[in-house]
């Protein structure tokens, strides 16, 4: 079969009998030749060829023998192949370096909908004043009585296995049922460095802008304008007098309360807050209970969130757990699981906005992102909390968040025609343990995180600009089906991709790598507009 396997003079595409073992026989051909990038990109293709006709059962897969040559050809290939950037491979405790004890698998697709069905709406636009299209709902999340020990049981369960809940009547933190605009007014101080986000009064919409990152490839982003909003720092009684006087902005205070030293521990509080509000959030106890109980890791940094009814923070995820407490007002939660990232179409890793959706969920764009509406067409999970509600939100779950009034608030205002105040407090919890030691197969949100891993890799190497030639080139790299397989198209980014194919078929299986590309390496999320000048 050897023979029958050579190269078109247009473009370098391998040609011939595209099955396993005609793969096998054009690798093997390159690698003896000396052609080592190009034999490892075909090698690796007769791998994912071979595990997927091992899974269908077609009798076209590779017997023992042939089998046993392809893994030690890829072997071979692999010494002869010059080491890529260690800093690149391996930054931060990378998981393409985990090293599985047994085959290459996916973890289970998790059934999202554990509550009540929601009815569904074909129809577009924003509902009942909630600020998402209506057919993105599927189900309510559970909500559970914590001061029942059956509910707090089920609680610490949902924790423990990474799922998303409301606990009610948890008494997680008493004090704090006090807190309100006023009473925050009188035991804040004057320091100026509270952080607060203004948005048109018309958007009233708020997305996390990092625009001067150093541990990546920023470049091309740098000067990327920003969606919604614009940052200002200002005293908590400096955002209470923009928030009554200018009436053509909206404001949204999210403030760090404390951080806590990864290392030692050790505590660092806002400046801003008063002698009270220590004493207030003192009894940490509760809280420790679920985070030992749940599993969860230390706690990383506690944050006050401020803002009027109507105030919307767009799709986004975190890379911590949450324990998220409504102290006054109300939130509306549109929650999706990490594995919704493909109808989400995240920003780049490099791009300011990293971890938000580019998909505006009030008004979907089917034309600019044909794959939304089918993945995420009643995949989402809803949630209601009013004061002193819980929810545990699960890290890598995406949020789509907007503060409502709740009971008496919604009568009130704070008589500067911003409406009623929505006052919450969460508290967030390291992952690098898990990141560190995984679990495998990898669960759904430590998947989102190798995929985080693997563009930042590529990034490292190639440069951000060029992600979306190389996640075109990766889906012809990884494509099953019986025609041409791009082998020497982009030699330059050649070595990254062939080293990022090998880890995902190390880590989830040579037959679940390009389900993995597409899912969450696609083109299309790469469709943004540089701005930085060649």
């Amino acid at each position: 079969s050897q023979s029958a396997v050579g190269t078109t003079p247009q473009d370098g595409l391998a040609v011939g009998p595209f099955d396993a073992s005609g793969f096998l026989a054009a690798g093997l051909e390159a690698v003896q030749s000396g052609d080592i990038q190009r034999g490892l990109s075909l090698l690796l293709h007769a791998q994912r060829l071979d595990a997927a006709a091992e899974l269908a059962a077609s009798g076209k897969g590779l017997s023992t023998a042939p089998r046993q040559s392809l893994s030690e050809a890829i072997d071979t290939a692999l010494l002869k192949s010059p080491p890529l950037p260690q800093h690149a491979v391996k930054r931060g405790g990378s998981l393409l370096a985990f090293q599985p004890h047994t085959q290459g698998q996916r973890s289970a697709r998790p059934c999202v909908h554990d509550g009540e069905r929601c009815a569904l709406d074909e129809g577009g636009g924003s509902h009942g004043g909630l600020r998402y299209e209506p057919w993105l709902a599927g189900a309510e999340l559970p909500r559970v009585d914590c001061s029942d020990p059956g509910g707090l049981r089920r609680a610490m369960d949902c924790i423990q296995r990474r799922k998303p809940v409301v606990m009610t009547r948890l008494n997680l933190l008493p004090p704090v049922a006090k807190w309100s605009a006023e009473y925050l007014e009188q035991h804040t101080t004057e320091w100026p460095g509270m952080h607060v986000l203004r948005s048109a009064r018309k958007e009233d919409r708020y997305l996390y802008y990092f625009g001067d990152r150093s541990d990546r490839d920023a470049e091309s982003y740098r000067g990327a304008a920003r969606i919604g909003c614009e940052e200002m720092r200002t005293s908590f009684a400096g955002f209470l007098r923009a928030s009554r006087e200018d009436r053509s902005h909206r404001h949204y205070l999210q403030a760090p309360l404390c951080e806590r030293s990864p290392g030692t521990g050790a505590e660092a509080w806002c400046r801003g807050l008063g002698a009270a509000l220590r004493v207030d959030t003192a009894d940490m106890s509760r809280l420790e209970r679920l985070r030992v109980e749940g599993g969860l890791g230390p706690m990383q940094r506690s944050q006050l969130f401020v803002g009027p009814e109507g105030t919307l923070s767009s799709a986004h995820y975190d890379q911590v757990d949450n324990i998220y407490l409504q102290v006054r007002g109300g939130k509306h939660f549109l929650l999706f699981d990490p594995g919704a990232t493909e109808g989400l179409y995240p920003f780049p890793v490099c791009h300011p906005h990293d971890r938000h959706a580019r998909v505006d969920l009030e008004r979907v764009d089917d034309d600019e992102f044909p794959r939304t509406r089918a993945s995420l067409r009643g995949r989402g999970l809803v949630a209601q909390l009013g004061p002193g509600d819980c929810l545990y939100l699960p890290t890598h779950w995406w949020h789509h968040v907007q503060a409502t009034a709740s009971g008496a608030d919604a009568q009130g205002g704070d008589g500067g025609g911003c409406g009623a105040w929505s006052i919450s407090l969460n508290f967030w919890f390291d992952i690098t343990g898990a990141v560190a030691s995984p679990a495998f197969p990898l669960p759904p949100h430590l998947e989102s995180e190798l995929a985080r891993h693997a563009e930042m890799m590529l990034a490292d190497i190639c440069g951000g600009r060029a992600l979306r030639q190389i996640a075109a080139a990766l889906a012809e790299d990884s494509e099953r089906a019986g025609a041409a397989v791009s082998a020497v198209r982009d030699v330059v980014s050649l070595p990254a991709r062939n080293f990022l194919l090998l880890r995902l078929a190390r880590v989830l299986g040579p037959g679940n790598v390009q389900s993995f590309l597409t899912e969450y390496l696609y083109p299309a999320r790469f469709d943004v507009v540089a701005v930085a000048s060649e």
